[in-house]
């Protein structure tokens, strides 16, 4: 019995039967090269942004299986790309005790209310058509999609409403 034991660097240690190992380091030789964009808005205090990179690159390796004759492994890697977005509000340079003060809540309480109600009412409305032929049928607004398009319709109009 042959047994192989994986170890962070990429070998491997093999215990009993055959000692050969698969090689698992990675030591191409390549470029890379890209590049970065990105703007930011502030209004009053509050700043929002959004950037993206790119990098092109020519990362590729191949090698024969040591363990598996006439059996490759490859890796290959071309782009590399990235989108974050931030924000910041300004509040960092208040205390805690400040800030807390100046943070309105009414607006994210209705926000995360809102939120709630809509995903209350898919789930009453996919409970219901599961439940119910007659019910599926009348949320069935188009045939491709069947009661799931009622379903998504009704409940977004509930959020909206709410």
């Amino acid at each position: 019995m042959l047994v192989l034991v994986g170890i962070p660097d990429g070998d491997c240690i093999a215990i009993g039967g055959n000692s050969e190992c698969e090689d698992f380091r990675f030591t191409p030789t390549s470029f890379i090269g890209g590049g970065q964009i990105g703007i930011q808005q502030q209004y009053g205090s509050v700043v929002f942004g959004v950037e993206g990179t790119w990098s092109g690159t020519d990362l590729h390796q191949t090698d024969e299986s040591a363990l598996h004759a006439g059996s490759f492994r490859s890796i290959k890697i071309n782009e590399i790309a990235t989108g974050p977005g931030n924000h910041s509000d300004g509040r960092w340079q208040m205390s805690m005790s400040q800030a807390v003060d100046k943070i309105p809540n009414g607006p994210g309480a209705a926000a995360i209310l809102g939120a709630g109600i809509g995903c209350a009412m898919l789930g009453i409305l996919a409970f219901a058509a599961e439940a119910s032929r007659p019910v599926a049928d009348m949320l069935n607004f188009y045939n491709p999609v069947g009661p799931l398009s009622g379903k998504t319709t009704i409940a977004i109009i509930v959020w909206l409403a709410a």
